[in-house]
């Protein structure tokens, strides 16, 4: 429990609990970016979504070209470079990515 201290003599040292906190540790180091600049390689050969495209949707599937123009559909749950397909929205026409370009233990 925290007691509160402030600059209004009403209010300074008068004990008054002011908060509760849980205190959690963190997983990472605070000081750290979650977005990491040095990626583990492609290897197995994954869409990357920074150099791919968007060609079009149905209810189950998504249309897209790689940098290289290969042609790709995907289906929700299938895997990308750092990542995983998640929803297909047809009616507004996109799609969700999830993708893990911090904590590179987690999939």
């Amino acid at each position: 429990m925290l007691t509160g201290f402030s600059a209004n003599e009403k209010h300074a040292d008068s004990g008054e609990i002011i908060d509760k906190k849980t205190i959690r540790s963190v997983s990472h180091d605070p000081f750290l970016p979650l977005v990491k600049e040095n990626l583990p390689p492609n290897t197995e050969n994954l869409l990357d979504l920074n150099q791919a495209t968007l060609q079009g949707l149905t209810d189950e599937s998504a249309y897209l070209v790689d940098a290289k123009g290969n042609f790709k559909v995907m289906k929700v749950d299938d895997k990308v470079y750092l990542g995983y397909l998640s929803r297909i929205d047809r009616v507004n026409n996109q799609v969700e990515f999830i993708l893990n370009k911090g904590d590179l233990r987690k999939p």
